[in-house]
């Protein structure tokens, strides 16, 4: 999988990597995540970030430690051709099924794109002042000013300044826990672009943004956000990980989102520093047979999401598990669970119906940009979003052994006809690729290589800017393939660098 580079306009290549930092201690606190913490909530923001669908944050109120070792021996056994974690020839896919359930961010809804611009010209809306020197660096908003500016000086929902204090915390929640920068301690503007009407925030797939940046950055080598999300999906999946760290007595979390009780149960060990070292590590992943993995460790979350998660959880768990282009702005990567039938409860369900997508990973650049810029709006941005408005779900019966059997009924119930989620725009499509992709396949009548979906599997503007990517694409039958060839050279090795440790 390939970053590319597309878009002409305002766009240029992206800067060189930076070197690799050292590998940090294997008991670097989870800093990022700890930062919500530092920021007091009061009752009233408490209900406003409720109201918008975030108020799951307010349970983040303890210190969180990440097994950095455990997660640079998982960064070591991810395959970048196949996507996937590979385990002595067993693969596990890391999927918006995870994302939903142990972090609790949903992985519905709107897709994480909109206006960008000129930093200032963002900052002055959202905070109605112009970006003092210190709150910036470069397009990205410091946390640490954001927290001294406002946490301490809260405001009330009927004052002036409140439109600005909920801003403030919000980008704070996307840069400590959403969507963390590359940097430690630094946000992207950008999104202030999606807070302007506060009531629609919580209305975009945060966990599919989240996922998205998550696989770009482990194509590059690294890890940039929910590393501790990576290594509770290890220990719910992979046995031997779960006895070397708690033993095999332990009751296991029965409520979402799992890391909240995951982060108790294994706080003790990571604070004493008595986690395995590396080497233990992967001797436990290089060695663990077919026998040691739990393919489907969501099933004993059955009658929990059933109950008080049905709304949050159960509802979006079709979804969860799609075919689609999930989208945080200019990152746009492929979610195929369907490659890893297994895992997810269907391997006796003919697949073959289901479009395949391409192997790619588009990543933007922007230069500037030199004005304001509707990216929803830009070049083949359109396409992509189509995809994801008309995500292909493996839901009902396909996915009826995912969890526990009463949730598999109630899962059945969803094979009504779908609403579709809102549209990004209101005005009605005024050209093919505006036009929303009512679905990826039909049951009865349509083919994967209609409309639309020719154009984004069979050599339309997707592939003709995707051609450049790894091998896999050349089975496509695009005539751009030959002319333009994948990029090939030798790659550096893998090694273990997250927002927490720069």
């Amino acid at each position: 999988m390939e970053a590319l580079d597309i878009e002409a306009l305002d766009m240029e290549p992206p800067a060189p990597a930076p070197a690799p930092a050292p590998a940090p201690s294997p008991h670097t606190p989870h800093e990022p995540l700890n930062n919500l913490v530092r920021w007091p909530i009061t009752e009233e923001l408490r209900e406003a970030l409720t109201r918008i669908g975030l108020g799951f944050f307010e349970r983040f109120k303890f210190q969180m430690r990440l097994d950095c070792t455990m997660v640079n021996a998982l960064l070591r056994h991810f395959d970048r051709n196949l996507k996937c974690f590979t385990f002595n020839g067993n693969s596990l896919y890391f999927s918006l099924v995870d994302v939903l359930l142990i972090t609790g961010m949903p992985v519905d809804g709107r897709p994480v794109i909109g206006r960008i611009g000129k930093t200032e010209n963002l900052f002055f809306n959202a905070f109605g002042i112009d970006p003092p020197p210190e709150s910036l660096d470069g397009g990205r908003i410091r946390l640490s000013w954001l927290r001294e500016k406002y946490s301490n000086n809260p405001v009330r929902s009927d004052e002036d300044g409140w439109a600005h204090y909920l801003r403030a915390y919000i980008m704070y929640v996307i840069g400590s826990y959403l969507i963390p920068d590359d940097c430690t301690g630094l946000v992207s503007a950008q999104y202030l672009g999606l807070l302007d009407n506060l009531q629609e925030v919580g209305s975009y797939a945060w966990g599919a943004a989240a996922w998205a940046s998550l696989y770009n950055s482990l194509d590059r080598g690294i890890v940039n956000g929910l590393a501790y999300a990576l290594m509770v999906f290890a220990i719910e999946h992979i046995k031997p990980l779960r006895i070397e760290l708690i033993g095999e007595t332990v009751d296991l979390p029965m409520e979402c989102p799992l890391m909240v009780s995951w982060s108790h149960l294994l706080h003790k060990r990571l604070k004493a520093n008595t986690v395995p070292k590396f080497g233990v590590y992967m001797h436990i992943l290089g060695n663990v047979t077919d026998e040691n993995f739990i393919q489907r460790p969501y099933q004993r979350l059955s009658h929990t999401l059933l109950g008080e998660g049905y709304e949050r959880y159960a509802l979006q768990l079709a979804k969860a598990c799609s075919v689609t282009l999930c989208i945080n702005y200019h990152i746009v990567v492929p979610h195929k669970p369907n490659n890893y039938a297994r895992q997810f409860g269907f391997e006796n369900i003919d697949l073959d119906s289901i479009p395949e997508l391409p192997d790619v990973v588009v990543e933007v650049r922007k230069k500037g940009p030199k004005k304001d810029l509707n990216l929803a709006d830009h070049g083949h941005f359109p396409l992509y979003i189509n995809s994801w408005l008309g995500r292909f779900p493996l839901r009902g019966p396909r996915i009826a052994g995912l969890v526990g059997p009463p949730y598999a009924a109630e899962l059945l119930a969803l094979d009504a006809p779908e609403v579709p989620v809102q549209a990004l725009h209101d005005n009605p499509p005024h050209s093919l690729r505006d036009m929303p992709v009512h679905a990826l396949h039909d049951d009865t009548t349509q083919s994967p290589h209609n409309g639309l979906v020719l154009a984004l599997h069979d050599g339309g503007p997707l592939m003709k800017t995707a051609c450049k990517t790894t091998s896999n694409a050349q089975s496509f039958n695009d005539s751009s393939i030959a002319r333009t060839k994948p990029k090939r050279g030798v790659r550096k090795p893998i090694m273990f660098q997250d927002e927490y440790s720069r």
